[in-house]
C-alpha cells in the first residue's frame, strides 16, 4: 500500500465499503485464496520429502520448543498492535480503549487477506468512521502507525542484508537481484515518507504528476479528484506528523515496542527448527533471523494475500542454503512457522473482528431499544421522569417517585441500574 493510499483513504473509503454489494462474499473469497495457498504449500512439502521422513519429523517434535515458539507468537500478536494502539489513544478518539484495541488487532486478517503492506490496513479506515472517529484523526492514526512500521522495518531488514554480505556472502549468489530490488523498493517508501513529512514543495509536485496521469481517460475522473484535495490532505498530514515527531518519549516507546514484536516474530522459525530437532548453534540464529527479515520484510509487495508464495519460496531458498537443512526440512519449518505466524495470525484478527462487530451490534440493540422506548413515551401524555444511579438503592427517589403516584402524576424511573425490583415503568439508559 502507498503513502498516498493511507492518506487518501479516510476520506472515500467508506463510500468504497458502501458500493460494494457484497464486502462479505469479497472477504470470503479472499480468505479462500489464503487456504488455497496453505493446502498447496502442504501439498509441496509431501511431494518434495518422503512421507515416512516428514511423518518421523512430526512425530518426534519436541513439545517444550513448540510451546516457546507459540509464547513468541502471541509476545508477536500483542507487541505488534501496540504500536497502533498507543498512537490510536494518544488522539484521544470516541472510540473506548477495548474497540481500539480490537481495531489495531484485525490487522493479521487483513494483511492476510489482501496484498497490503502491513502497518495499518485500509480497513482499519472504515471501522474509524464507523465509530465516529474524523477523517483527520483517521489519517493521521494510520499515516503514524505506517511510518513507524516502515522506519523499523526497514531498519532491521538493512541489519539482516549486512549480516548476511559479511557472514554468509555466498547465499547471497545467484538470488541478489531479488534481495536488492525487494530492499530497494522498501527503502523506496521509507524516502518517499521523507519527503512527504519535512518537504514543503512535495504537495505541489505530487499533485502535478497526479494531474498528468489524470490526462489518460480511465483514470482522469479519479485522479482529478484526489490530484485537487492532495496539498490540503498532505499538509494537515505534515502538521500531525511533525507534532507527533516532537513526543520524544512516545516515539521510543512505539518504536521499542515494535522492535520486540518484530524480533519476537524472527526468531520464530529458530525455535521451530529445535522443535524440529533438526541440529543448530547460536550462530545459525542469527543467520535465520535474517533471512527471515529478507523474505517477510523485502517480499512485502509480492501481489499476493500476505505476500504468500514470495515470502515462502525466499525463506526456503535461503534457508537450504544452510548445508545442515535439507529441502525436506526447509519446507516443514516454513510450513510450521507460516502456520503459527501466519494463519493463526490471521485467525486472531478475524476473532478480534468479530468481538467488535458484537459489542457494536450490542451496543446498537441498546440505542434502539431506548430510542423505541422514548418513541413510545412521546406517544403517551407528558410524564415526570426521575433520572437516578439506582431506583432500589435510593431512598429518596423512592419516596419522591412513591409520592408523585399518590398524587397521580403516574411519574418514570430512568436509571441504567437493571434490577427486578424495579417500577414496571422503567426506561432504562
Amino acid at each position: 500500500m502507498s503513502i498516498h493510499a493511507i492518506i487518501v483513504c479516510a476520506g472515500d473509503i467508506m463510500a468504497k465499503e458502501n458500493k460494494n454489494k457484497n464486502p462479505i462474499v469479497k472477504r470470503l473469497l479472499q480468505a479462500v485464496v489464503v487456504i488455497l495457498i496453505f493446502v498447496g504449500l502442504i501439498v509441496a512439502v509431501l511431494s518434495l520429502g518422503d512421507l515416512n521422513t516428514i511423518g518421523d519429523i512430526f512425530k518426534n517434535i519436541n513439545i517444550n520448543y513448540l510451546l516457546i515458539a507459540l509464547g513468541l507468537t502471541i509476545i508477536y500478536f500483542i507487541f505488534m498492535v501496540l504500536p497502533h494502539f498507543i498512537i490510536a489513544v494518544s488522539h484521544k478518539t470516541k472510540m473506548d480503549k477495548t474497540r481500539l484495541f480490537l481495531n489495531a488487532s484485525n490487522e493479521f486478517f487483513f494483511t492476510a487477506i489482501t496484498p497490503a503492506q502491513s502497518g495499518s490496513q485500509p480497513f482499519h479506515s472504515v471501522i474509524y468512521l464507523q465509530h465516529g472517529v474524523t477523517a483527520d484523526e483517521t489519517s493521521s492514526i494510520l499515516t503514524t502507525t505506517y511510518i513507524n512500521y516502515q522506519v523499523v522495518a526497514n531498519f532491521l531488514s538493512t541489519i539482516a542484508l549486512v549480516i548476511l554480505a559479511l557472514f554468509h556472502s555466498s547465499v547471497l549468489q545467484g538470488r541478489l537481484i531479488i534481495v536488492i530490488l525487494g530492499f530497494l523498493l522498501n527503502f523506496a517508501v521509507l524516502v518517499l515518507i521523507f519527503f512527504l513529512t519535512f518537504s514543503k514543495k512535495f504537495p505541489t509536485r505530487i499533485q502535478r504528476f497526479l494531474y498528468w496521469l489524470a490526462k489518460f481517460k480511465p483514470f482522469r475522473k479519479r485522479l482529478t479528484k484526489v490530484a485537487d484535495d492532495t496539498p490540503q490532505i498532505v499538509r494537515k498530514f505534515q502538521k500531525s506528523t511533525r507534532e507527533t515527531m516532537k513526543k520524544k518519549r512516545f516515539l521510543i516507546l512505539t518504536t521499542i515496542v515494535r522492535i520486540i514484536a518484530l524480533l519476537a516474530y524472527y526468531s520464530i522459525p529458530f525455535i521451530v527448527a529445535l522443535a524440529l530437532n533438526i541440529p543448530l548453534t547460536a550462530e545459525h540464529f542469527f543467520y535465520m533471523m535474517a533471512i527471515s527479515l529478507v523474505s517477510t520484510t523485502l517480499m512485502a509487495w509480492f501481489p499476493l494475500p500476505g505476500s504468500s508464495g514470495g515470502v515462502e519460496t525466499v525463506f526456503v531458498i535461503l534457508l537450504t542454503a544452510l548445508p545442515v537443512i535439507n529441502q525436506t526440512e526447509g519446507l516443514t519449518i516454513m510450513l510450521v512457522t507460516r502456520l503459527l505466524t501466519f494463519y493463526l495470525g490471521m485467525i486472531w484478527g478475524a476473532v478480534a473482528l468479530g468481538i467488535l462487530k458484537l459489542m457494536d451490534l450490542g451496543k446498537n440493540r441498546k440505542i434502539k431499544k431506548y430510542q423505541d422506548e422514548v418513541k413510545d413515551l412521546e406517544k403517551d401524555e407528558l410524564k415526570i421522569g426521575i433520572l437516578c444511579d439506582s431506583f432500589v438503592d435510593d431512598l429518596v427517589v423512592q419516596k419522591t417517585y412513591n409520592n408523585l403516584l399518590v398524587s397521580g402524576q403516574n411519574p418514570i424511573i430512568i436509571t441504567h441500574d437493571i434490577n427486578k425490583d424495579n417500577p414496571d415503568n422503567t426506561v432504562y439508559i
